[in-house]
């Protein structure tokens, strides 16, 4: 929970669709708009889907930091930003860069 009344959790789900494979998530609560999804076990993630998810941190700058572990094997720590309006296209930009980037260090 940050300053703000912004609360990140990891949540074990029960009778998903998916079984095992989709019964995790980390989620956002704030008292504007409630309860988000963020992200899934069995969500796509870097060309691969996510297998395990590690509990988050949350910070004043509305930053998630989260472990995760992917279906090919890959790890890694991600930072996710809690985006504004205005900001959002910006951030799908920056995803796409590095997406790309991911996509070009395979192939080198």
């Amino acid at each position: 929970m940050n300053d703000f009344g912004q609360i990140a959790f990891r949540a074990g789900l029960t009778d998903t669709s998916g079984g095992a494979s989709d019964d995790g998530g980390i989620f956002l609560w704030n008292d504007q708009s409630g309860l988000h999804e963020l992200f899934r076990k069995a969500d796509p993630l870097f060309g691969s889907s996510i297998v395990q998810l590690s509990s988050p941190a949350l910070n004043n700058a509305g930053q998630i930091a989260f472990g995760f572990e992917l279906a090919d094997g890959r790890k890694g720590i991600a930072i996710w930003s809690i985006p504004e309006p205005a900001a959002l296209s910006l951030f799908f930009i920056g995803a796409l860069i590095q997406i790309g980037l991911l996509r070009q260090q395979r192939h080198s």
